[in-house]
């Protein structure tokens, strides 16, 4: 889809344009009514203080054909937004739960009961 994209420190409201084509085969995918596919774009950024800000939106596709009402949601000719979830970790915890991570399962459950708690 997209390769990686660092960026530099961007300030407060300020915005830049990320300019990326998805192409898909809907030969590829088949379906009764209508050709349609979920996409879920990941974006991670880190702050100053220590903590990691993960973004997900879920976008729902359909075939440039098909004659579907998408809603108030879209984006682009055939896409719309169907969901946007937004969490918040702190870069230590996420060190850690990775370090432990290679450790044998009695310490996997403690750490996913710390890093629920975010």
């Amino acid at each position: 889809m997209m390769p990686t994209l660092r960026l530099p420190i961007l300030a407060s409201n300020e915005s830049v344009d990320v300019n990326a084509e998805v192409h898909l085969w809907w030969k590829n995918l088949s379906s009764e009514h209508f050709r349609h596919l979920p996409v879920l774009v990941t974006i991670w950024c880190w702050d100053s203080h220590g903590r990691r800000h993960e973004t997900q939106y879920s976008l729902f596709v359909v075939e440039p054909s098909a004659n579907i009402a998408m809603g108030s949601d879209v984006i682009a000719p055939g896409v719309s937004l169907t969901t946007r979830a937004t969490s918040i970790r702190a870069v230590w915890l996420l060190k850690l739960v990775a370090k432990v991570q290679r450790i044998p399962n009695a310490c996997k459950a403690i750490l996913r009961r710390i890093a629920r708690r975010g």
